[in-house]
């Protein structure tokens, strides 16, 4: 069965925090990843539907792609030109497989309301949003949902990804002095 999916037709506007504050945006549990020429972003979606970075808001206009996810729904907006596209996931229990992927780089610090500093000598450093548990040394994971279907022929296949949320990745903490640690 596939995700509940909405995907109505390009629109000359989307005000997309209007449209996050519309989908319920819980404080401290939605985030975004921004994407702009210059960057890439992992942030928090205020319940007012404005991204907040360790620093204050963040002009949404500055960016051509926006993900926002919580464990209920995923909500994907890109800008092409005057023109933007929007697609709504929500959750769908049936047919999942639960999937996690590693954010790269080291927190330098204990989270500390509700941010990090993740560092990596290949990447640099980044603050991202992260759970209060998060110590010094551990690292992070996007949670996600992927969605299985039956395609031709009998096989299975993963038809469409959901991210979920933000948590410490399990296992010991990286040693320090690593060649891959800042």
């Amino acid at each position: 069965m596939s995700p509940d999916i909405t995907q109505p037709a390009p629109i000359p506007f989307v005000d997309i925090p209007e449209t996050l504050r519309k989908l319920g945006v819980t404080e401290n549990a939605t985030w975004a990843i921004a994407i702009s020429p210059a960057q890439c972003l992992l942030l928090r979606v205020a319940s007012d539907g404005t991204l907040m970075a360790r620093d204050g808001a963040r002009d949404i206009e500055s960016f051509y792609e926006v993900t926002a996810f919580c464990q209920e729904w995923q909500a994907s907006f890109t800008r092409r030109g005057m023109d933007a596209d929007w697609e709504l996931l929500k959750a769908d229990a049936k047919n999942t497989i639960d999937q996690k992927f590693l954010v790269w780089g080291v927190a330098r610090s204990d989270a500390q309301d509700g941010w990090c500093t993740l560092a990596d000598a290949r990447v640099g450093s980044l603050d991202v949003p992260a759970p209060d548990d998060l110590k010094l040394g551990q690292s992070l994971c996007l949670t996600a949902c992927e969605h299985i279907e039956r395609l031709e022929h009998g096989n299975a296949g993963i038809v469409r990804q959901r991210l979920t949320g933000i948590e410490v990745a399990a296992g010991p903490a990286p040693k320090k002095g690593g060649d891959d640690n800042v």
